[in-house]
C-alpha cells in the first residue's frame, strides 16, 4: 500500500514537471517563431531589436525555472523512477532552448543589420523619387496660375482634388522618411518646400472648389422646386463663397486673370 501511494506520488510529479517542461518548450517555441519573422521595412527592425533586448531577461526567469524542474527530477530519480521517453525528451528539449534562443539571437542580429543596411539603400532611393515628385508638384501648382476659364470650374476643380491629395500623400511621405531618417540616425532632411508648396496652393484649391460649388449651387437654385431648396443653407453658402471670394480678389491681385474668376463668382 505504502508502495503504491509512494508511486502515485511520483507519478503526479512525474505529470507536474511534464507539464512545466512543455510550458517551458512552448514559451521557448514562441521567441523562437518571433525572431524568425522577417523585416519589411526600418520600423519593424527598429521594433524587434527593441522587442529582443527583453529576451535576456525572459531567458534567466525560465533557466530559473528549469533549475528548479531539475531538483525535482533528481528527486524522483532518487526513487529510480523510470520516465516515459516522451517525458524524458520533454526534460531534456526544455534544458535545450535557452542556448538554442542565444544562437538563434546572434543569427538575427546579423540579419538585422544586413536588413539595415538594404533599407538605407532603399531609403536614399526613396527620398531621390520623392524629390524629383516634389519637383513636378512644385510645377503644376506653379501652373494653377495659367487656368482662368470658369466655364471649366468643374474640371479644373476635379484637378485640384487630384492635386490636392498628391500634396497630402506627399505630406505623409516626408513625415515617414523623416521619422526613417532618425531610426538610421541619419540627418533629417528639411522638406519645408514641401509646407510651402501646401499654402501656395491652398488659395488656388479655395477658389476653385467653390467656383465648382457655387456653379452648382446657382443651377439648382434656377430650376429645382423652391420647397426643395432649404433656405438656411442656402445663406450659409452664399456667406461662404463670398467671403472666399472676396479673400481670393485680394490674394490674386498679382494674377488678374485668376483674380477676375473671384470677381465674376
Amino acid at each position: 500500500k505504502r508502495k503504491d501511494l509512494s508511486l502515485a506520488v511520483l507519478d503526479l510529479l512525474a505529470r507536474k514537471l511534464r507539464k512545466q517542461a512543455d510550458d517551458a518548450c512552448e514559451s521557448f517555441k514562441e521567441i523562437s517563431r518571433k525572431l524568425y519573422d522577417k523585416c519589411n521595412c526600418i520600423e519593424e527592425l527598429a521594433d524587434m531589436r527593441e522587442w529582443m533586448k527583453g529576451i535576456p531577461e525572459k531567458l534567466k526567469e525560465h533557466q530559473e525555472q528549469i533549475d528548479k524542474a531539475m531538483e525535482d527530477y533528481e528527486l524522483i530519480e532518487e526513487f529510480y523512477y523510470n520516465l516515459s521517453q516522451d517525458d524524458f525528451n520533454a526534460k531534456w528539449t526544455a534544458i535545450a532552448w535557452p542556448h538554442k534562443i542565444e544562437r538563434q539571437m546572434e543569427a538575427t542580429y546579423t540579419q538585422l543589420e544586413e536588413d539595415e543596411e538594404r533599407f538605407r539603400k532603399l531609403q536614399t532611393s526613396d527620398q531621390a523619387n520623392f524629390n524629383d515628385r516634389l519637383d513636378t508638384l512644385q510645377m503644376v501648382v506653379a501652373g494653377m496660375a495659367a487656368h482662368t476659364d470658369i466655364s471649366r470650374a468643374q474640371e479644373i476643380a476635379n484637378e485640384v482634388r487630384r492635386i490636392n491629395k498628391q500634396l497630402k500623400e506627399a505630406q505623409g511621405l516626408a513625415q515617414t522618411y523623416n521619422n526613417r531618417e532618425r531610426l538610421f540616425g541619419l540627418p533629417v532632411t528639411n522638406y519645408d518646400k514641401l509646407g510651402k508648396l501646401v499654402k501656395d496652393f491652398e488659395p488656388f484649391r479655395n477658389l476653385w472648389l467653390t467656383a465648382s460649388d457655387w456653379l452648382r449651387w446657382h443651377e439648382s437654385w434656377m430650376n429645382d422646386p423652391l420647397e426643395a431648396i432649404n433656405a438656411e443653407e442656402v445663406e450659409k453658402n452664399v456667406n461662404d463663397a463670398y467671403k472666399t471670394m472676396h479673400k481670393s480678389n485680394k490674394v490674386f491681385q498679382e494674377m488678374p486673370g485668376v483674380q477676375q474668376v473671384a470677381a465674376e463668382i
